[in-house]
C-alpha cells in the first residue's frame, strides 16, 4: 500500500489488503472500546501543564475506584474537567471510541477513497491527513 505498489486501479489486491487491514484495526479498536466500557481498562485523558515554551503535555488514567484521590482530583482540575464525575469522562472516552469506529466503518465501505487519501498525503510529503473524510481548506 506504498509506493512499491500498482495504483489500487491496476491491481486491486491492494484494496483487498487494505480492507483486511481496516478490519482487524477495527475489532481491536472494538475490543479496547468494549474493555473501557466494562472498566476493565481504564478512562484516560490528557492535558497540558505550563505555558509558552515550557508546555509539558501530561496524561492520567482514572479508575472508579481511584477517582476520589488527591492525585485523580489534581489531574482534573489541570485538564479543565472541575465538575466533572467518572461517569462524565467514562461516558466521553466511551463516544471518542465510538466516533473512530464510525470513521474506520466508512474506511471500510470506501477503501479506494481511503487509498486516494493516503496516496494524496503521500504526495504531500506526509503533511496531510492520512484517513478520515477529506478536509476543506479555510478561505480568509
Amino acid at each position: 500500500m506504498g509506493a512499491k505498489e500498482l495504483p489500487f486501479e491496476v491491481d486491486r489486491k491492494v484494496l483487498g489488503r487494505l480492507i483486511v487491514a481496516l478490519k482487524d484495526m477495527q475489532t481491536r479498536m472494538q475490543g479496547v472500546r468494549d474493555h473501557i466500557a466494562r472498566e476493565v481498562l481504564p478512562v484516560e485523558r490528557q492535558y497540558t501543564v505550563g505555558f509558552g515554551p515550557k508546555v509539558e503535555k501530561r496524561s492520567f488514567k482514572f479508575w472508579r475506584i481511584t477517582f476520589e484521590s488527591e492525585q485523580s482530583q489534581e489531574a482534573l482540575h489541570h485538564g479543565g474537567w472541575f465538575d466533572y464525575k467518572f461517569d462524565d469522562l467514562l461516558k466521553a472516552e466511551l463516544a471518542s471510541h465510538d466516533g473512530r469506529l464510525r470513521s474506520i466503518a466508512r474506511e471500510i465501505k470506501d477503501p479506494a477513497g481511503s487509498l486516494r487519501r493516503l496516496e494524496a498525503d503521500a504526495r504531500m510529503g506526509g503533511r496531510g491527513r492520512s484517513l478520515g473524510p477529506p478536509q476543506q481548506k479555510e478561505r480568509n
